[in-house]
């Protein structure tokens, strides 16, 4: 009977606890760190009903995961606040942070020098946000140690697209010859940004036209097309033949038709044909 009672009483706190809204800052998590000490290095309050976060939230403690996914951030008027603010992530504590979290927030707007500091940072999440624009250079300073940016769930726009698939470039070995794209190899220094279907088939379209492109003005010699295609990345391969609607052939085919075939008329004949296609389809996706 005891026990049932305490459990009715934790149970109440749990959920006054959740529907407060709380303002992060020092004495809300030296607090939290008093009853449970993993605090000090990963501080995890998701769905916490988090609604302020003080640029004094992280003096005390030399975070390693920071994760405040499903906290809605409000004004003093209680009027969504859709930019994060940047004072508080501006903070030495945060210089050894290796995971941070902050999907489901409501976000519209990721600030460039947002993460300027997070040097170390390996995930970073923010997906199933309502980010549409993210300025070139926002993520530059992580690409030395950073292997999982997580947008999925986010409406980007094609100038954020492009950005980080230059991004995902600067963590790839490049092939040697300039003609050769290489923004879709797979690599040792591999990192995995991930965000929605059409931005990814978009980026292969262009990738793909600038090929047969090439193809069409003799710019590239068959090697160089066959090493091309043979840098896309299983993933790459596999939405290509996923989506014949939108690629017309199949991988394969595309190699076959562009890369392997001998006879440079018929190469020509195909890159026309296909430029037209994946020219439609761009503009299509755009």
């Amino acid at each position: 009977m005891k026990k049932t009672i305490l459990l009715f009483l934790f149970l109440i706190i749990s959920v006054v606890f959740t529907l407060t809204p709380v303002a992060l800052n020092e004495d809300f998590i030296d607090y939290q760190v008093e009853q449970s000490k993993t605090y000090r290095t990963k501080f995890t309050l998701k769905k916490s009903n988090i609604t302020e976060i003080k640029n004094d939230a992280f003096n005390n403690y030399p975070y390693t995961t920071i994760d405040l996914s499903g906290n809605t951030l409000t004004d003093s008027s209680g009027k969504t606040v859709t930019t994060l603010p940047v004072g508080p992530f501006q903070n030495k504590n945060l210089k050894k942070l290796r995971v941070l979290r902050l999907s489901n927030m409501q976000l519209e707007k990721i600030e460039k020098e947002m993460f300027k500091f997070f040097e170390k940072l390996e995930k970073l999440d923010l997906s199933d946000n309502k980010i549409e624009n993210i300025p070139n250079g926002t993520f530059d300073k992580l690409v030395k140690n950073l292997k999982v940016l997580d947008l999925s769930g986010n409406p980007l726009d094609k100038k954020t697209v492009d950005y980080l698939y230059e991004l995902r470039e600067l963590r790839t070995e490049k092939i040697p010859d300039p003609v050769v794209p290489h923004l879709l190899s797979k690599t040792k220094f591999h990192l995995d940004v991930f965000f929605d279907q059409p931005g990814k088939i978009l980026r292969i379209l262009q990738v793909l036209n600038d090929i047969t492109k090439k193809v069409k003005s003799k710019l590239t010699p068959n090697v160089l097309v066959d090493a091309s295609l043979k840098s896309f990345s299983k993933e790459t391969k596999k939405i290509i033949d996923k989506y014949p609607g939108v690629f017309k052939w199949s991988f394969q085919e595309i190699k076959a038709k562009l890369g392997d075939e001998k006879d440079a008329k018929k190469r020509k004949k195909s890159a026309r044909e296909y430029d037209g296609h994946l020219t439609e389809k761009i503009k299509a996706y755009e």
